[in-house]
């Protein structure tokens, strides 16, 4: 099936090329969360219940967030899909930095537009009191939206490697491919959600516990930059899959 093939070719690309992925991110990761444990550390032991208490370091915890991920996912493109040498200390790329940004920006206000109308008729839905029809429902939506994000996402590479593409461009790449999208999202789902189940039933301490956080979402992150590398790659640049 194409869809394991490419979720198979994702996590080699990861695994196989540790020594690299390790070198773009442990220093954007390091630099999060010791931010997060030392200059944050209410957020860090609360994560959600405190954090209204400093809306200030929620904002510069953001931040550093978000140009962690931007130096992670744009030289994990780069490295992949232009053979470019990693670093311990990952390159700026600051014009296509940007480009990825903007693009997520973009991605994100189309979700919005299509998450209110479906809010709305979730809504309704669970005004009829039918739990069976309310979780089918809910699954049904779920993969729908993970589905969606992948399709409009397949233009985050590109950006990465300064090639242009618009979101209209990259959600053609797969049309007629859903098959492969939804068993993706499919997998991928049920993949998170036994992670995430390991990591709570394994974390018996504090300590524990935040070392599982880093290396489960570590692993989800960086499989998930694979998987839109793979798509474009295997899709755009037409290049196999192993």
């Amino acid at each position: 099936m194409k869809a394991l093939s490419i979720l198979n070719h994702s996590i080699w690309q990861v695994f196989g090329n540790f020594g690299a992925a390790f070198r773009i991110s442990a220093l954007p990761v390091l630099l999060q969360w010791l931010l997060l444990l030392l200059v944050l550390p209410r957020l860090a032991s609360s994560m959600l219940g405190e954090a209204g208490q400093n809306p200030l370091g929620m904002v510069v915890f953001a931040i550093i967030s978000v140009a962690a991920f931007l130096l992670i996912a744009v030289n994990w493109h780069r490295f992949i899909l232009m053979n470019e040498t990693p670093r311990l200390i990952p390159r700026l790329h600051r014009k296509a930095a940007l480009a990825y940004l903007l693009r997520v920006v973009q991605i994100i206000l189309v979700l919005l537009v299509v998450l209110i109308p479906a809010g709305l008729a979730m809504a309704l839905v669970s005004q009829t009191g039918s739990v069976v029809l309310i979780v089918l429902l809910s699954m049904a939506a779920s993969i729908a939206f993970a589905a969606i994000v992948t399709r409009l996402s397949i233009s985050l590479p590109a950006a990465a490697i300064d090639q242009p593409m618009s979101l209209s461009a990259g959600w053609k790449v797969l049309a007629g491919r859903n098959d492969v999208v939804i068993v993706l999202a499919v997998v991928t789902g049920i993949a998170q959600f036994v992670l995430s189940w390991l990591v709570g039933a394994l974390s018996l301490s504090f300590a524990t516990g935040v070392v599982l956080q880093i290396v489960s979402g570590w692993v989800v992150m960086m499989v998930g930059l694979s998987i839109l590398t793979t798509l474009y790659g295997h899709y755009v640049e037409g290049r196999p899959l192993r």
